[in-house]
């Protein structure tokens, strides 16, 4: 994390020690002055960090340049603008935000996107597919997909839009009588511990007396949120332990502050989609005898990733620590 920030000596203003610091800083130093051309110090500066991060070899390390950190910050935060539709790597929907034009339009999660106003998806950096689809507001968008249960090709035009927000999907009863209740968690952002309370809160008040996690199509998020939701059923004590280089472990507790203490039948429903966070809250919830687990095998990705931000360089890293 320091030798990203230092690197460049004179565009992020850090002291240089190292001869690998030292030769970097020169070469931005000596481009910059001497190159045929003027060339803009930031954008190579962060050219220069892009491409250390895809050295590592990392599916998930990555770099998240200008472009990208609004969206970034958008699903971090909780927050969607558009069709109201997260879209994960090879163009499969997520999910669609309830109430938002990618749900009246028909998308699913799962649902996958081969085309976009005439344009083949295939092969298209994640990113772009989301900056074609956004576009301006009180625009349309025509999008081509494959339905994720039975393979079906079919086309929607859909509205952009201010979208509800939000990353817990309806609370609703699944079974009335029984009063079996279910609750969507999407993806984990700082939002979402509070989101999952105002769901709870809408279930209890109609009698839920068995409640179905739905961690399906999550692929993660914050993982502090992911703890923070697994502290609303388990009264403190460990939620999971991150083991990183030279055998440092860092440890994160439930706030027993949190605590629910729902006295429910709990099921966490998985699929293969669901990752990171979602297993994380999913095994806690397990190994602490607070739920049983049901559905598919999930991802089983194992391993965390820290955020640094640089806000004068206007990027953010993801690596694997």
């Amino acid at each position: 994390v320091v030798l990203a920030q230092a690197v460049f000596g004179p565009v992020l203003a850090r002291s240089l020690s190292s001869t690998e610091e030292q030769i970097l800083s020169d070469v931005h130093d000596r481009l910059v002055d001497d190159y045929v051309v003027p060339l803009n110090e930031q954008e190579l500066m962060r050219t220069g960090v892009r491409a250390m991060i895809e050295a590592l070899g990392d599916e998930y390390s990555s770099f998240v340049g200008p472009d990208e950190v609004s969206t970034y910050h958008e699903q971090s935060s909780g927050r969607l603008i558009g069709i109201g539709a997260i879209i994960a790597e090879g163009g499969r929907v997520r999910y669609p935000q309830p109430g938002g034009p990618a749900e009246r339009a028909g998308l699913r999660p799962g649902d996958q996107i081969l085309a976009v106003d005439g344009e083949s998806a295939e092969g298209m950096d994640v990113d772009v597919l989301v900056a074609r689809i956004k576009g301006e507001p009180r625009t349309t968008v025509h999008l081509q997909l494959r339905r994720h249960r039975d393979g079906e090709i079919f086309a929607v035009e859909i509205p952009r839009e201010a979208v509800p927000t939000g990353t817990v999907g309806r609370a609703e009863m699944l079974d009335p009588a029984q009063r079996l209740g279910r609750i969507h968690i999407r993806s984990f952002a700082r939002s979402t511990p509070q989101e999952l309370d105002a769901a709870l809160d809408q279930l209890l008040e109609q009698g839920m007396q068995g409640l179905v996690l739905d961690l399906r199509f999550n692929r993660g998020g914050l993982l502090d949120a992911a703890v923070a939701c697994a502290a609303r059923f388990v009264e403190g004590g460990v939620i999971c332990t991150l083991e990183g280089r030279g055998n440092t472990h860092q440890v994160r507790r439930a706030d027993p502050d949190d605590y629910r203490d729902l006295d429910l039948p709990i099921v966490v429903l998985l699929n293969e989609h669901a990752a990171s966070g979602s297993e994380v809250l999913a095994a806690a919830l397990r190994d602490r005898g607070a739920a049983v687990i049901a559905g598919d095998r999930s991802y089983g990705k194992g391993v965390y990733q820290q955020v640094q931000k640089y806000e004068d360089g206007d990027f953010v890293i993801k690596f694997t620590a």
